[in-house]
């Protein structure tokens, strides 16, 4: 125990760690409630941008096919293994 200004502050006497107060507790949980909202809408937008990408291959794929690229050829050129390239026109 100490004395913190007009408070007196406790400490776990096995790790020294300090118990927080209602107002520090408050403060904390508002923290950590703002870092997984954040957190969150990271993930979010990323599962987003995810989405995109696999349209905008998928597209792609079917466009090359069009152009009249062998499935082999456009797996080579999008970097993409044969069965993706396959799965792809499959689905058109």
């Amino acid at each position: 125990m100490q004395i913190e200004d007009t408070i007196l502050g406790f400490y776990r006497e096995d790790t020294g760690e300090k118990l927080l107060i209602l107002d520090e507790l408050a403060a904390a949980l508002e923290y950590e409630t703002q870092q997984r909202r954040q957190a969150e809408a990271r993930a979010e937008a990323a599962e987003v941008r995810a989405s995109q990408v696999e349209q905008l291959q998928q597209a792609a794929v079917i466009r090359l096919i069009e152009m009249g690229l062998s499935v082999e050829q456009v797996s080579e050129a999008l970097g993409l293994s044969l069965a993706e390239a396959q799965a792809i026109q499959a689905k058109q």
